[in-house]
């Protein structure tokens, strides 16, 4: 046989080859890349993959988040003395607390916060109360918060509301505020002046909510 010949039998041959798809160990380069992908999903625990593990919610975990104490029964006794606002006087209101308790963990995180705010509809002689605390638990005793109460007075006047707060720096206000919980039952007295000597004195409770 000429070389003539073996040339072309040779590249009749490769010719033959490239036709049939396929390799040179007998394996189509497709089946290799599915066998390769395979061999990663197969190796790779489901579990693991990413964007596919379920975090447990806090309620699956055990943990139950603050309660806010939205609707339980509350008393308040307000004292106020001193106001620029000629809303001097004692002044007590009962009905449905707007929050009693953490109302600001779901926006926070924060374990420790404490609201005491009244109320929830209705209108009282005294007719807001807003007191919020970073840090305030059971028995336990703060100067950081902040007191805002509007009342209604004797002649029937809604004066401007009375706020006072010691938590901002450089404000001249200052006070006490102080938690305690006994039997379902929750407690705050707070002592607040502002920096324009208006005294404000406050003891509430809230209790149960009603069964």
């Amino acid at each position: 046989m000429t070389d003539r010949w073996r040339v072309l039998l040779v590249a009749a041959l490769l010719v033959a080859v490239a036709a049939c798809g396929g390799t040179t160990d007998g394996e189509p380069e497709d089946s290799q890349a599915v066998a390769t992908d395979q061999a990663v999903a197969t190796d790779t625990p489901a579990e693991s993959l990413p964007g596919d593990s379920v975090e447990p919610s806090p309620t699956e975990s055990g943990f139950v988040a603050p309660d806010d104490g939205h609707g339980r029964p509350m008393t308040i006794k307000l004292t106020l003395t001193n106001t620029l606002t000629e809303s001097d006087g004692v002044y007590t209101a009962t009905g449905p607390a707007r929050f009693c308790g953490n109302a600001v963990y779901n926006m926070t995180g924060n374990l420790r916060a404490f609201n005491f705010e009244f109320p929830a509809d209705g209108q009282y002689d005294i007719n807001d109360v807003s007191f919020g605390a970073g840090d305030l638990v059971d028995g336990t005793t703060t100067g950081l918060f902040t007191i805002g109460v509007n009342v209604i007075t004797g002649a029937g006047g809604q004066p401007p509301a009375t706020v006072i707060h010691p938590d901002q720096v450089g404000s001249g206000d200052s006070g006490s505020a102080t938690r305690t919980e006994s039997e379902g039952t929750t407690s705050l007295v707070v002592h607040a002046v502002n920096s324009a000597g208006e005294t404000l004195d406050l003891q509430g409770t809230c209790g149960p909510r009603p069964n």
